[in-house]
């Protein structure tokens, strides 16, 4: 069964357990073991967000705005609420991004229904067809 990925929120408060454990237990095994729990989960929180960064700035983005084409990459359509929920950012901060993207042809925006969707545009899939 693959391994469920944690959130970085889950992450934080297993690190903010580990490191509280640490503190609490007796033996020098288990302190041991506690703090290089809490420094490995330190370490994921740190490599992702690193790695998004410099992602982004490579393609002259800011790193929310990547997170919202890595967001829609899978191909499906999301309203900005849902994109907000998932990135845990403000609506109106995804929704300044996507108009942004919709004035570049990068997202299409779906106006016949309310609450609008978004999803990348074909002209972003071109390339990669006719290849």
């Amino acid at each position: 069964m693959p391994r469920k990925k944690l959130t970085p929120l889950q992450r934080a408060l297993i690190l903010a357990w580990h490191v509280a454990r640490g503190f609490l237990v007796r033996s020098e095994s288990s302190k041991i073991y506690h703090f290089a729990k809490a420094a490995y989960h330190g370490k994921r929180l740190t490599e992702k967000g690193f790695k998004r960064q410099k992602d982004a700035e490579k393609l002259g983005l800011s790193k929310k705005q990547y997170e919202i084409l890595v967001a829609l990459a899978n191909g499906q359509a999301y309203t900005v609420k849902q994109l907000a929920e998932r990135l845990e950012a403000s609506e109106r901060t995804i929704r300044k991004y996507l108009n942004k993207f919709a004035e570049e042809d990068i997202v299409e925006k779906d106006t016949s229904s309310r609450p609008y969707l978004y999803r990348l545009s074909r002209k972003v899939f071109e390339p990669l067809e006719e290849e």
